[in-house]
């Protein structure tokens, strides 16, 4: 019987664990897409380029631009490891937040701004950085 019941309770936490990576990772990723059509609609770079660092946990980005004030745009998302089960509460217990941090380069002087939250605040971050650079 404990033979049994050890079998159905690793069963059912193996497909919980599948079920979490899938949603965690789908949400990483719509999240990460959501930022980067803020960031674009709001900067309007010339060039994009993203790139992946770690599966669903982050990208790496860098806007370029030929014209106006504004020469490069460099920075990260970085998301709570939402695919990862078991470790997600211990990230959650540590205070691990999802991250943006922007590096803006204007006349050859860098900017570093720096995001941690959830999305509510998001929009107005990305205001303040438009408004602090007086980008548009």
């Amino acid at each position: 019987m404990n033979e049994q019941m050890a079998l159905w309770i690793t069963l059912f936490l193996g497909g919980l664990s599948a079920i979490a990576w899938y949603r965690g990772n789908r949400y990483n990723r719509e999240k990460a897409a959501w930022i980067a059509g803020i960031l674009e609609k709001k900067f309007s770079p010339s060039e994009t380029e993203y790139t992946n660092i770690g599966g669903s946990i982050g990208y790496h980005f860098v806007y370029k631009f030929h014209q106006g004030q504004l020469k490069e745009i460099k920075g990260s998302m970085i998301f709570l490891p939402r695919q990862a089960l078991l470790y997600l509460p211990i990230a959650w217990l540590l205070g691990r937040r999802d991250r943006v941090i922007v590096e803006i380069n204007m006349d050859d002087t860098w900017r570093n701004f720096d995001y941690q939250g959830d999305d509510s605040g998001f929009l107005a971050f990305v205001d303040n950085v438009v408004k602090e650079t007086s980008c548009k």
